[in-house]
């Protein structure tokens, strides 16, 4: 059961609908969403994440081209939810969205591994130490 939706539409047809049901907020997308456009800011979405959204979810079947703006786009409105605990399902997402996320999360955690190496450079062998010897 929807309890509440919000609209923002954006040129030539691109659209984002949030909708609220139960405890999760599903992001809906449409049109084309590439950087030729002026996409939707993930703030819309962010506002609509609360203490009771517990899940975020995806309907990608109206979306049309994409490009790395919507990449953009969905990357902040997912890690803006796992700031908050919330679990983000990416199942609906076409398929080269979810592994071009997937590659730029992986990315992200490699980046911050690296700067705890160059931080704390043997915190590799302390993990090790502690998983060897528990």
């Amino acid at each position: 059961m929807t309890e509440g939706m919000t609209t923002a539409a954006g040129e030539a047809g691109q659209k984002l609908e949030t909708r609220r049901a139960d405890d999760g907020l599903r992001v809906v997308l449409s049109g084309r969403g590439c950087l030729d456009q002026a996409l939707p800011s993930r703030e819309l979405v962010e506002r609509e994440l609360s203490a009771v959204v517990c899940r975020l979810t995806f309907d990608a079947t109206a979306l049309g081209a994409w490009d790395s703006g919507l990449l953009t786009f969905l990357a902040g409105v997912i890690k803006a939810g796992a700031e908050r605990g919330i679990e983000a399902d990416q199942s609906e997402l076409p398929k080269g969205i979810r592994r071009l996320l997937a590659m730029a999360f992986a990315a992200q955690a490699l980046r911050q591994l690296a700067e705890l190496l160059e931080q704390q450079p043997d915190a590799i062998l302390r993990g090790k130490r502690k998983v060897e010897n528990p």
